[in-house]
C-alpha cells in the first residue's frame, strides 16, 4: 500500500530524529546532565516540529485537523488522559507481574535518569517531570497527531488506529517494549478519539511514563 510505505519512511526520519540524541547522550557528559537536558528537549521539540510541519504541508493538512487547537476542552482532556494512563499502567502492570513480561533493557539516557533520581527528592521529580514532558508531546504529535490522522483519512479509523500503533510499537527497538508499546499506542488513539484533541493522549503518554519510575 502506498499508505504504508510512506508512513513507513516517515516513521522512519522520526525514528532517526529520536535516536540521535540517545546514541550521543554519553558524549556530551562534559556539559552537565542540566544543559543536555535542555539541548535535548529543545533539539527534540523543534525537530519534530519542523519534521510534523513537513509532513503536514506536503499532504495538504493543518495543524487544526491532528488536534492542534486554542477551543480544546482541557477538563474532558485530562479526564480522558487520566483514564489513559490507568489503562497503560494496569496494563504493564498485569503484563510484568502477572505474565512475568518483563523487559531489561534500558539505553543510557533512562540509566542516566535512574542514577539521578536515586537520591529521590523534589530535585528528582522535577528532573523526571522535564524529562518526559518532550517526549510525551513529541510523540503524540507525530504518531497521533499526524500519522493517525493522515491513515485515518486515506483508509479509515480501525486501520489508522491499529497502524499507528504498530508503527509506535516499532520505534521503541525492543522486542518486549514493542509489545507493550503497540498496546500503549492503541489505548491512546482512542484516547484522541475521545478527548477531542492532542491533549489527552499527551496527558495519559506523559503520566504513564512518569509512573513507570515509580510503580
Amino acid at each position: 500500500m502506498k499508505e504504508i510505505k510512506e508512513m513507513f519512511w516517515a516513521t522512519g526520519f522520526f525514528s532517526l530524529v529520536m535516536v540521535i540524541p540517545v546514541g550521543a547522550w554519553q558524549a556530551f557528559d562534559f556539559l552537565g546532565f542540566k544543559i543536555k537536558l535542555l539541548l535535548w528537549a529543545v533539539y527534540f521539540m523543534v525537530f519534530t516540529v519542523a519534521l510534523v510541519e513537513n509532513f503536514l504541508r506536503k499532504r495538504g493538512m493543518t495543524w487544526g485537523e491532528i488536534g492542534v487547537s486554542r477551543g480544546a476542552d482541557l477538563w474532558r482532556a485530562a479526564g480522558v488522559g487520566l483514564c489513559g494512563a490507568a489503562l497503560t499502567v494496569a496494563g504493564g502492570w498485569f503484563g510484568a507481574q502477572v505474565l512475568g513480561f518483563k523487559s531489561s533493557s534500558t539505553t543510557s539516557m533512562e540509566e542516566f535518569l535512574i542514577r539521578q533520581m536515586a537520591g529521590g527528592g523534589l530535585r528528582a521529580s522535577l528532573l523526571l517531570a522535564w524529562f518526559m514532558l518532550p517526549i510525551a508531546v513529541c510523540e503524540e504529535l507525530f504518531f497521533r497527531g499526524f500519522l493517525f490522522n493522515y491513515l485515518n483519512k486515506r483508509r479509515g479509523l480501525v486501520f489508522a488506529v491499529v497502524a499507528s500503533s504498530v508503527f509506535f510499537g516499532l520505534v521503541h527497538y525492543y522486542p518486549v517494549r514493542i509489545v507493550y508499546t503497540v498496546f500503549y499506542g492503541l489505548v491512546w488513539a482512542g484516547a484522541y478519539r475521545f478527548g477531542g484533541g492532542l491533549a489527552a493522549p499527551v496527558i495519559a503518554h506523559y503520566l504513564h511514563n512518569v509512573s513507570c519510575f515509580y510503580f
